[in-house]
């Protein structure tokens, strides 16, 4: 198993975008807009890979200032979920901040996310509030 970042836009960048839809967007009967798709050029894509290079899990990193980095869309294929894979995105992807300097990582989670963040160092911040219709809360982990 790997973990790799992918460029925006390429064939791989598409796999990493299907499973983010079909994991996050469909149970929602929503879909991603062409903003929100073309806002993601500027972010980091991740993928974890098995060794014949099939897609596992996915997240996205998006800068928000020199200190902080956002974490979004983590996602884990369905029959792949409960074994582990998210927590070792997420910590791939906290090694990859730490190496570039960031200090501090944020997200918005799901409520049902919650005490999977809570177990990797993440603190709730502040009230609840609703994102694409369902209760999130905004988390934060320091990286020093």
């Amino acid at each position: 198993m790997y973990f790799s970042q992918v460029d925006f836009g390429t064939p791989t960048y598409c796999q990493l975008y299907n499973l983010r839809n079909e994991i996050l967007r469909k149970p929602l009967n929503l879909k991603f807009s062409i903003n929100e798709i073309s806002n993601e050029y500027t972010s980091f894509h991740f993928g974890l890979f098995n060794t014949t290079d099939d897609l596992l899990a996915t997240l996205i990193l998006k800068t928000v200032d020199l200190d902080t980095i956002k974490m979004r869309q983590v996602a884990v294929k369905h029959n792949l979920q409960k074994l582990g894979l998210g927590r070792r995105i997420v910590v791939e992807s906290e090694h990859f901040c730490r190496q570039n300097k960031y200090k501090t990582i944020t997200l918005n989670a799901r409520i049902e996310a919650i005490p999977f963040y809570q177990k990797m160092g993440y603190k709730t911040d502040g009230n609840d509030f609703l994102e694409i219709g369902i209760k999130h809360y905004k988390m934060i982990k320091s990286l020093k």
